[in-house]
C-alpha cells in the first residue's frame, strides 16, 4: 500500500497526468477489476452447471438407448415368433386361405390393430458378371444398351422368373438362372388406425 502511494505521488510530481486523467484512470482499473471478477465468477459457476446438464444428458442419452434396444428386443422377439407361426401355418396350411390375402408381395393377415404381411422371397441380382455373361450366351433378348453400355434388362427379365424352390427359373424355358439369388421372407407389421 504504502508502495502504491509512493508510485502515485512519483507520477503526480513528475505530472505525467493530470488529476482528472489519473482517477479516470483508477476509476477504469477498479472497473474492469470488478467485471473481470464477475465474468471469472459466472465462468465458473456456468461451467458447473454445463457439467451436470452434459453428465445429465449422457445418463437420459443412455437410459434413452437402453429403452431403445428393449423395444427392439421384444419386437424382434415377437416378431419371430409371429413370423415362425404364421410362415409353418401357411407352408403347412393350418392356416386357412379364407384368412389370408395374396399378392404378389406376400401373404396378408389381417387383425384388428394391425396387418402382419409375410413378404415372399423376391428375386435380386447377386452377382452381375455371372448373370450378364450367362445371359449373353444363351438369352440375347434379356441384354439390352442403356446409355451407350451395355447391360441387363433387369425389368424385363423380373416379369419372366419365378420361384420355384427358392430358385429362379426362366419362366419359358425352365432354366435355373445363376447369379440371381432370393431375399429372405420376413414379417412386416402396418399398425392400423394407430
Amino acid at each position: 500500500m504504502i508502495e502504491m502511494e509512493s508510485n502515485i505521488n512519483e507520477i503526480e510530481e513528475d505530472n505525467i497526468f493530470d488529476d482528472n486523467s489519473f482517477k479516470q484512470q483508477v476509476s477504469l482499473n477498479v472497473l474492469f477489476e470488478e467485471d473481470i471478477l464477475m465474468l471469472f465468477e459466472t465462468k465458473r459457476k456456468s461451467e458447473i452447471y454445463i457439467k451436470t446438464c452434459d453428465g445429465m444428458i449422457a445418463s437420459y442419452e443412455f437410459k434413452k438407448k437402453k429403452a431403445k434396444e428393449k423395444i427392439d428386443q421384444l419386437e424382434k422377439k415377437i416378431k419371430d415368433n409371429i413370423f415362425n407361426f404364421l410362415d409353418s401355418g401357411i407352408k403347412d396350411g393350418v392356416i386357412p386361405k379364407t384368412y389370408l390375402n395374396e399378392s404378389d408381395y406376400g401373404f396378408v393377415y389381417k387383425l384388428p390393430t394391425a396387418n402382419l404381411i409375410i413378404t415372399k422371397p423376391q428375386p435380386f441380382i447377386e452377382d452381375h458378371e455371372v448373370l450378364f455373361n450367362w445371359l449373353e450366351s444363351n438369352h440375347l433378348d434379356y441384354i439390352s444398351e442403356i446409355d451407350c453400355e451395355t447391360g441387363i434388362n433387369w425389368e424385363m427379365l423380373k416379369d419372366d422368373i419365378t420361384v420355384v424352390n427358392n430358385s429362379c427359373i426362366l419362366i419359358e424355358t425352365g432354366e435355373i438362372l445363376p447369379g440371381i439369388s432370393l431375399t429372405e421372407s420376413k414379417l412386416i407389421i402396418k399398425y392400423v388406425g394407430m
